[in-house]
């Protein structure tokens, strides 16, 4: 017999750095404020919809590197090409992890 997870009890990673958590109805408005932000907004075209805000940073948002990496994120690999810019054009992502260990 296998476990099912059960979808409304997301995990909750805690360290003393950072607590990791599902993002929520409440979050949404802090979220588009941020990503309307000018250091922001050059690295996204149109703010995405909610379900597509991910963890990976564009691999040459030194800003953004330095700030996952304070949380405790480590880069793992580039993703070549792995999204469009602002300016339609595409550019590599840094594929970056933090493990419940790492907390």
């Amino acid at each position: 017999m296998s476990a099912v997870p059960d979808p409304d009890r997301r995990p909750v990673l805690v360290g003393e750095r950072v607590t990791l958590r599902p993002g929520g109805d409440g979050d949404v408005a802090v979220l588009r404020e941020i990503l309307r932000e000018p250091s922001v907004t050059r690295w996204w075209r149109d703010p995405p919809p909610r379900e597509s805000i991910a963890a990976d940073p564009a691999a040459a948002n030194a800003a953004a590197i330095r700030c996952y990496r304070s949380a405790g994120f480590h880069p793992v690999g580039v993703m070549r090409e792995y999204e469009r810019g602002a300016a339609g054009v595409w550019h590599d992502g840094l594929l970056m992890e933090l493990l419940a260990s790492d907390l």
